[in-house]
């Protein structure tokens, strides 16, 4: 785009004939951008491996579909304006398609404590948001025994309790 600032009271053309005109047109040509704002996950919250979260921002104009990332294990201490220090990533979708909030359910293999949600427009990959802060992804670990009311538990007792290996490996 360009623009043209221009006076009413002395426009081109003039006033009643008059040849004085007032304006002036911008040198160079400039791009109006929509903005993005992801609202979901936005706090430093705890998830847990296999949650789904939904995914979801706020637009201003045209921003169009998202590509959406989730990066975790920063090396620079979790700084979440600086993606690149984040040693790892997954694409959650290369394209919304107008899905949106857009559930994504953490994977397994994402256990950090540092962990934020990249927003790319794709139609001007210069319109893009982050997370504000780090979320955690977390193990899972499920007792299965005892796993009732039926356990009689005496105090100073022993009792078997038993669990699998934690859905997720703790780093």
């Amino acid at each position: 785009y360009r623009i043209r600032v221009q006076s009413i009271d002395n426009p081109v053309g003039g006033l009643g004939g008059a040849a004085m005109a007032t304006y002036d047109d911008s040198l160079q040509t400039f791009t109006v951008r929509g903005s993005i704002a992801l609202t979901v996950p936005n706090t430093a919250v705890i998830y847990k491996v296999n949650d789904t979260i939904n995914i979801n921002w706020s637009t201003t104009g045209n921003v169009g579909d998202v590509a959406i990332t989730l990066y975790y294990d920063s090396t620079n201490s979790g700084d979440p304006l600086d993606l690149e220090s984040y040693s790892n990533t997954v694409i959650v979708t290369s394209d919304n398609n107008s899905v949106k909030p857009f559930p994504f359910q953490l994977p397994v293999a994402a256990v950090s404590d540092t962990a934020v949600i990249g927003l790319v427009s794709l139609i001007d990959p210069a319109v893009k948001d982050n997370s504000a802060v780090n979320f955690k992804i977390k193990p899972v670990l499920t007792l299965t025994s005892p796993n009732n009311n039926l356990a009689n538990v005496v105090v100073g007792s022993s009792y078997r309790i038993v669990w699998p290996l934690p859905v997720g490996t703790a780093s």
